[in-house]
């Protein structure tokens, strides 16, 4: 899903002038009787301001997406920092006011026709432009929220939510980030210092396989920010396999007990999805220290070759 198309939600009076510029280039409507022809050019001018108004709230509606279809990452996502209830509600206001401006439209369209007179025309032209300029321009809050939504969603992280996903979980600093890279040949950051990664990272296993690299502890939904709680809505609703990284030189920052504590959070909280153990940084520790670290654990699913670890995520 990309909210990168999410287009702008600009302020009232832009639609308005928008549709006002757009209702003065209507055709030159040819006619013998001149007082018929202004009426004529008038009313043509009223529809493409009716039109231009219509269609503008139509592109914004249309513009965020269909919450039936939406994913439960992506739903839970938006309720999460914006609130999927309130988003539909401010939504709805734009389909009523649709419907009251195409109203007002019959409504003064028909007066306009009753009429021979060019100067109540003209008058009930005005009072239709006034009307549906304060409908829309009343609705300040509701463009405001709607603007403020996109912006919020345009920071969401384009994930394919119907490939197979694993998520690369872990302390700050244990080598997740060097981890994707590896597995995946993306071109990440990586910083020797904790807390680099500041949003999902992504990569592919040849078109196959997604791999995201989840940053922060996961471990107090509550109090997580925003980039920790797309993480762990990622692993909640997307991933199908969990590789959880350990770092046995602590070098993080974080001592094996602490990490052991997190892994055993992680396999009570996602007891639905198949966990595997990664141990990074052998290079400081050696290898003739990794079996005794091993037997730590009862899983056979343990690895610390990047080959054999995607040798058997591909499988």
């Amino acid at each position: 899903m990309n909210f990168q198309n999410i287009k702008t939600v600009e302020q009232p009076d832009i639609y308005v002038q928008k549709a006002l510029r757009a209702s003065k280039k209507g055709r030159k409507i040819r006619c013998k009787d001149k007082s018929k022809q202004l009426k004529l050019e008038e009313l043509q001018r009223v529809q493409i301001y009716k039109n231009t108004l219509y269609d503008e709230l139509q592109k914004i509606i249309k513009g965020f997406p269909s919450f039936e279809d939406l994913n439960p990452f992506y739903k839970e996502l938006i309720d999460s920092q914006i609130s999927v209830d309130n988003l539909r509600v401010e939504i709805s206001k734009l389909s009523w006011m649709r419907q009251k401006i195409i109203h007002l439209f019959k409504d003064y369209h028909g007066r306009m026709k009753g009429t021979e007179s060019f100067i109540k025309v003209k008058k009930f032209q005005r009072e239709f432009y006034g009307r549906t300029s304060s409908l829309l321009k009343s609705s300040k809050k509701t463009f405001d929220f709607l603007e403020k939504s996109r912006k919020v969603m345009k920071g969401f992280p384009s994930i394919k939510t119907k490939m197979k996903t694993i998520c690369i979980v872990g302390f700050p600093n244990v080598g997740k980030s060097t981890l994707l890279k590896n597995l995946t040949g993306a071109d990440v950051p990586i910083e020797p210092y904790a807390f680099t990664t500041k949003s999902l990272l992504i990569g592919y296993i040849d078109k196959d396989i997604q791999v995201i690299d989840t940053p922060g502890t996961l471990n107090r939904y509550n109090k997580m920010n925003n980039i920790e709680k797309q993480a762990y809505l990622a692993i909640k609703h997307l991933a199908e396999k969990i590789v959880y990284v350990f770092d046995p030189s602590e070098t993080c920052g974080y001592e094996v007990d602490k990490q052991i504590e997190l892994l055993k959070y992680l396999e009570k909280e996602f007891n639905d999805k198949e966990i595997i153990i990664f141990i990074s940084k052998i290079d400081i520790i050696g290898e003739e220290k990794i079996n005794p670290f091993i037997q730590r654990f009862e899983s056979e699913r343990i690895f610390y070759d990047v080959a054999k670890l995607k040798e058997y995520i591909t499988t």
